[in-house]
């Protein structure tokens, strides 16, 4: 039990670090079950962005974006599904971390992410919410006649295609 809070400060944590929240895009549906008329909900699904699985027990983080605080947290159900309570008309960050997966914006590409705008005509209560896959790089270090070499030094770079141009990173 300990061990989940510790992920879900420190997702938090992360989250709030990131400049890429709060870049603007989605949209959100009014509250009509007993709600006031300025209240909206805040509601999806979220998958694996490869396999397509339903994630549960991810944590959604929800933040607004002037001034930059956490609304609400709230762990994604059995099917992936998260809702967060009403909240009033504006433009929100949300946010997603879960065991396995790489800690996240809302359709975030690079220090990029999209936005959840709420308010009269928009829908939010539909929102797709895809997290990568975490990687792990593991292997051993032999010599040329398959013995292990102790103390050895490894280098991971990234290479990336740019204009055409290798580019390690």
């Amino acid at each position: 039990m300990m061990r989940g809070g510790r992920i879900g400060v420190l997702a938090v944590a992360l989250l709030l670090s990131w400049p890429c929240f709060g870049q603007p895009a989605h949209t959100a549906q009014r509250e009509t079950s007993g709600t006031s008329a300025s209240q909206y909900r805040i509601a999806g699904v979220i998958t694996d962005a490869v396999s397509g699985e339903h994630l549960a027990g991810a944590t959604m983080i929800l933040l607004s974006n002037e001034p930059r605080q956490i609304i609400q947290t709230v762990a994604t159900d059995e099917e992936g599904r998260f809702r967060f309570a009403p909240v009033r008309a504006g433009k929100y960050s949300l946010g997603a971390a879960r065991r396995g997966y790489m800690t996240s914006a809302y359709n975030q590409h690079d220090q990029y992410s999209s936005a959840i705008v709420t308010g009269p005509g928009q829908d939010s209560e539909h929102i797709a919410f895809r997290i990568q896959p975490g990687g792990v790089v593991r292997g051993y270090v032999t010599d040329d006649e398959g013995d292990p070499v102790s103390g050895a030094k490894v280098l991971l770079v990234r290479r990336s295609l740019e204009n055409g141009w290798a580019i390690s990173l």
